[in-house]
């Protein structure tokens, strides 16, 4: 039996269990997940973060909420025990309604935040190498 084996889970269970949470969209918002990413981004990406996190900018900004998510955040709402997760996911004092405009700008203000920082660190990088991103 190996680490990553099922079996090892179905036997030890979750060891982490109540430390990092593992069901619902809690796992996503360790913070662990943004440095993976970064990782990921400057090992295998073939684009700057500000182009890959452009989309997830424009949705921090506002999206009227489908059905699916709407049913998901009311299902959800009994685990929201973490933070100020109601006052990130309930801006109006209850769940989102399907056509609801649904925003997140403290999220927006960060990823913004972390656009403008990459771009200083490279525009820093180009100026001690004296070229751009790709040293031309």
């Amino acid at each position: 039996m190996q680490l990553g084996d099922i079996t090892f889970s179905r036997e030890w269970g979750n060891p982490l269990k109540g430390i990092i949470p593992d069901a619902g969209l809690m796992p996503a918002l360790v913070p662990g997940m943004v440095d993976a990413g970064l990782v990921a981004l400057r090992e295998f990406g073939t684009k700057s973060f500000a182009q890959v996190i452009a989309p997830a900018i424009e949705l921090a900004d506002g999206y009227a909420l489908d059905d699916m998510r709407a049913r998901s955040s009311r299902a959800l709402h009994p685990s929201w025990s973490c933070g100020d997760i109601e006052g990130a996911f309930m801006p109006n004092g209850h769940t989102p309604a399907v056509g609801e405009i649904f925003r997140q700008p403290d999220l927006a203000k960060t990823l913004r935040a972390m656009v403008a920082a990459e771009k200083k660190a490279l525009s820093a990088g180009a100026k001690t190498r004296g070229g751009d991103r790709c040293g031309a």
